[in-house]
């Protein structure tokens, strides 16, 4: 086997035995045995199925738009209401700023930057800071 890849396939057996790795886990279990949390879950998940639809469409109806972006703010309110949410939200964080803090010593070890905390790219160009974001999936 590639030495490279069996080092990544170590790696990956450090980070799972990781305290946040486990704790995510312990979390997201504990969410999904919560019916009023899968509930909830299902329900924010339906509602941002629901706009990604209409906005394939060629040109969708602006109050329909309105209207399940409405419903997606209220199913993203009642998630943040469970607590077994809130603790699976806490424990995704936790576990991708320990992602992110390898991700830094990977980049130093190998091109000698130094990533400063913001400046890094999280996904397709978002620089994590959703004050002028137009809306993603990830829950505050």
């Amino acid at each position: 086997m590639n030495p490279v890849f069996e080092k990544t396939r170590e790696l990956a057996e450090v980070i799972m035995q990781s305290e946040e790795f486990i704790t995510m886990k312990e979390a997201e279990a504990r969410a999904m045995k919560n019916a009023e949390a899968a509930a909830a879950m299902a329900e924010y998940l339906e509602k941002q199925h629901e706009i990604e639809e209409l906005m394939e469409t060629n040109h969708p109806s602006p109050e329909r738009l309105r209207k399940v972006s409405e419903e997606i703010e209220l199913a993203q309110q009642k998630m943040k209401m469970v607590p077994d949410v809130l603790a699976m939200s806490e424990a995704r964080e936790k576990f991708s700023e320990l992602i992110n803090q390898i991700n830094h010593v990977l980049r130093f070890m190998i091109t000698g930057e130094i990533v400063e905390s913001g400046d890094e790219l999280t996904n397709e160009g978002c620089r994590g800071d959703c004050t002028n974001c137009g809306g993603c999936s990830r829950l505050s």
